[in-house]
């Protein structure tokens, strides 16, 4: 049964068969309906029979207070199911083309039951294998429009006017001119020889850009390792000197003027800056070990300003205060020679400390030199009355042993005050004149005696 029979066989069925003598469905004429008249209105009660609107209880008030108060929940609606809707048979009056029929029909003819009549389907033999298919060839590339390339050329060639244009920027424009060119497809083929040669001229000329970028860039390359390669030669020569004062401040110097330099090769980058790195390393490893040796010296140093500290607080007990003094200036001489490199605040603590003690010292000096004065002064005040005595007394056979005795005695009392020193000795020497001019009484005579014997009279005469 061919295709066809099976698409005509539901018509077949379905159409039933009419007289020749009936006229075509699409002739027949329906009769005219009768016409629908409304139904007359229901009569309604007139208005004076209704309640008053006032006095009529309001829909809230006719329901029970239990359901006013209560509003069950609304149930909700149930969903529709819409059954899919099989197409519906042909009847007798439509007619239906082929191509109409097979897209409305052809599911029920495949889901059919063939007939007990007809038979099975012959078993499908194996087919010969097919030809190979032959190649596929490429498709055929599109044609643009010569507006679309020109445009892709007149980007270029904005950016070879810039004559200070960077090399990457010329390496990419050029990357994207041959992948647009390729996007692109075809021109059209009055103009494809025009434009390609077009692009080629672009492409030669950024070649040649890009070759002049690169050797400039190269020799800027050259020039900058050069400055760096100084840089870091004054870095490993301040590194290794043998003093390194302000050798941290320097290094930061240099650390700028190397930041400062311009780029270099990728390859001679690394090199350049592990030697300045290295650098760095050394320099910080000297500074650790001279911190070290620093701290260590100050700890020694420390020390020797604690020991002349102790001498000094000895000193103020010491019995003897002139002695004590002497030794206490020698320490402060040592305390001078004493260097302490770092902060002030312990070495100024320290001072404060031996200060206090040499002050002690000698103010203890300056007490005992008060009393030894004082009792000096009244040594040789014994003295200068001993003398002044003997004058008095007026019964001196020799002068001269008791003046030498006085002497021997004032030299033994040791040093007294200045100005009681000065004073006793004036007091002194008048009482030796006294001594030295001897007056002879003669007695029963009430003047003074005219002849006086003075024998050191003619030292006291100025040389002539």
């Amino acid at each position: 049964m061919g295709f066809f029979e099976r698409l005509l066989r539901p018509f077949r069925r379905t159409v039933p068969s009419e007289p020749e003598e009936s006229p075509p469905p699409e002739t027949r004429v329906a009769p005219p309906a009768p016409p629908t008249t409304p139904p007359p209105k229901a009569a309604q009660p007139p208005k004076a029979a209704q309640p008053p609107k006032q006095e009529r209880p309001t829909k809230k008030e006719r329901r029970p207070k239990e359901l006013r108060d209560a509003r069950p929940p609304k149930p909700r609606k149930a969903r529709k199911v819409v059954a899919p809707v099989a197409p519906a048979r042909p009847t007798g009056t439509e007619v239906l083309s082929v191509e109409e029929a097979e897209r409305r029909y052809r599911p029920l003819l495949e889901a059919e039951v063939p007939r007990a009549s007809e038979a099975p389907p012959p078993t499908p033999s194996p087919s010969p294998p097919s030809p190979p298919r032959p190649p596929v060839r490429p498709r055929e590339r599109r044609r643009t429009p010569a507006l679309e390339f020109e445009r892709l050329l007149s980007r270029v060639d904005a950016l070879l006017a810039v004559a200070a244009a960077d090399p990457a920027h010329l390496v990419s424009a050029r990357r994207q001119l041959v992948a647009d060119w390729e996007r692109l497809g075809s021109p059209e083929d009055d103009d494809s020889a025009r434009l390609a040669a077009a692009r080629d001229t672009r492409l030669t000329a950024l070649d040649d850009r890009i070759g002049a970028a690169t050797i400039a860039r190269r020799q800027v390359w050259s020039d900058n390792l050069a400055l760096r390669t100084a840089i870091v030669d004054e870095a490993v020569a301040l590194v290794e000197a043998e003093d390194l004062k302000g050798a941290g401040p320097a290094m930061g110097r240099l650390r700028s003027r190397l930041r400062a330099t311009g780029p270099v090769a990728p390859e001679d980058a690394g090199p350049v800056d592990a030697r300045f790195a290295a650098a760095e390393a050394r320099l910080a490893s000297r500074q650790a070990a001279q911190r070290e040796g620093r701290e260590a010296a100050r700890a020694q140093q420390l020390e020797a300003l604690d020991r002349l500290i102790t001498q000094a607080e000895t000193l103020v007990r010491a019995r003897d205060p002139e002695a004590a003094a002497e030794r206490v200036k020698a320490l402060q001489t040592a305390w001078k020679e004493v260097r302490v490199p770092g902060p002030r605040a312990e070495l100024d603590a320290r001072w404060t400390r031996f200060r206090a003690a040499s002050d002690a010292v000698f103010t203890r000096r300056t007490e005992a030199r008060a009393e030894a004065g004082r009792v000096a002064t009244e040594r040789l005040e014994r003295v200068v009355a001993g003398v002044e005595g003997a004058v008095a007394n007026e019964d001196v056979d020799d002068p001269d042993a008791v003046i030498r005795g006085a002497m021997a005695d004032w030299k033994r009392v040791g040093r007294a005050p200045k100005e009681a020193h000065d004073a006793l000795w004036e007091r002194l020497q008048r009482a030796f004149d006294a001594l030295r001019t001897h007056r002879v009484v003669v007695p029963g005579a009430d003047e003074e005696p005219k002849l006086q014997f003075r024998p050191f009279e003619v030292l006291k005469q100025p040389p002539e």
